[in-house]
């Protein structure tokens, strides 16, 4: 291990890896995402303009309600509303 460590390539690579490891190790801790199943509800929440603010927990309970919505209308993101009955026909007829 002596003789490897003293070739520059070695230490020059291993130097690059200890890097690349804390700068994943970094970008994990900041956005909160330690697992596979974190990273896909973090992209799911994202996409709406209030999910950051929920993921971070920028919005606490007992909030005023009125300051989220002023901050977040509800206009933004994917979401759109859609009849039912043009999606699943004779879902309307059950009652």
């Amino acid at each position: 291990m002596r003789r490897l460590w003293a070739m520059k390539w070695f230490r020059l690579l291993s130097g690059l890896l200890a890097l690349l490891c804390l700068a994943v190790l970094a970008t994990c801790w900041q956005y909160r995402i330690w697992k596979p199943s974190d990273y896909a509800a973090y992209e799911e929440i994202s996409r709406y303009a209030v999910g950051e603010d929920l993921w971070f927990g920028r919005i606490k309970p007992g909030q005023e309600l009125e300051a989220l919505v002023a901050a977040h209308p509800h206009n933004e993101g994917p979401a759109r509303s859609i009849r039912v009955d043009a999606v699943l026909p004779g879902v309307a007829d059950v009652r």
